[in-house]
């Protein structure tokens, strides 16, 4: 299997990717797929590594939001960063790419996603 990016891209764009071909995939549904960069959060294995550069773990609770925000009830397929709606790399919106990594998923878990 040949990489699916050329390094410049991160994980991110991969968890993107997933989230808008799963955004598209369950268009009509009711059902909606949004992701976030949860940002540098002070865990204790980045306290011990780099010091307090990030924010609280108190203060990490963009997860919560998106899940449950009213205001994101019909909203799917979105990119997000500290609450403000975002755009991700071009590699991720790229079609080749989301279907390519989504057929790669199907394989590694053994199911097809219709």
């Amino acid at each position: 299997l040949t990489p699916l990016h050329d390094g410049t891209s991160c994980m991110c764009s991969k968890d993107a990717m997933i989230a808008y071909g799963m955004a598209e995939k369950l268009q009509g549904t009711g059902i909606t797929v949004n992701t976030l960069d949860p940002g540098t959060v002070n865990t204790k294995m980045l306290l011990e590594g780099w010091g307090p550069c990030g924010i609280s773990i108190s203060e990490a609770n963009d997860q919560f939001w998106l899940a449950t925000s009213p205001e994101l009830e019909n909203t799917s397929g979105r990119y997000y960063v500290y609450r403000n709606e975002r755009t991700s790399s071009r590699f991720a919106y790229a079609a080749e790419n989301k279907d390519r990594l989504w057929k790669e998923l199907e394989r590694a878990c053994g199911i097809e996603f219709n």
